[in-house]
């Protein structure tokens, strides 16, 4: 089997579904995947951070994982806010991720599985 068609992409779309209905939106977020050298990076320096902090436990908050989500946000599109398009920014991501649960947790459950980064079969 050649490597390729099970090796990951870096970055892959996650298409954001209403949790009312499971129906799609029109809300596509691309994100890094947790094999992504962007994950890995961020993940290194969290690492660092409880280790200087002589803290094992990472109690992250809401804004902390909106922040982390963010980091690792690469844009969007579909995104609205009070009915205008919301540009995307790592500010307004914070935003989208601290207000809306739904989203956080589809991206969040989106970039730890390996097959939404692997090339289509």
């Amino acid at each position: 089997m050649d490597i390729l068609k099970i090796s990951t992409k870096e970055t892959a779309d996650c298409a954001i579904n209403d949790p009312r209905t499971g129906e799609p939106t029109d809300i596509v977020i691309t994100v890094y995947g947790s094999d992504s050298n962007k994950f890995r990076a961020l993940a290194k320096t969290a690492a660092q951070e409880r280790i200087k902090n002589k803290s094992i436990v990472d109690a992250s908050t809401v804004e902390d994982d909106a922040k982390f989500l963010a980091d690792l946000t690469q844009g969007w599109t579909g995104v609205e806010m009070n009915g205008k398009p919301l540009e995307f920014s790592k500010a307004n991501a914070v935003k989208v991720y601290t207000l809306s649960a739904p989203i956080r947790n589809q991206v969040n459950q989106f970039i730890v599985r390996q097959a939404n980064f692997l090339p289509p079969a």
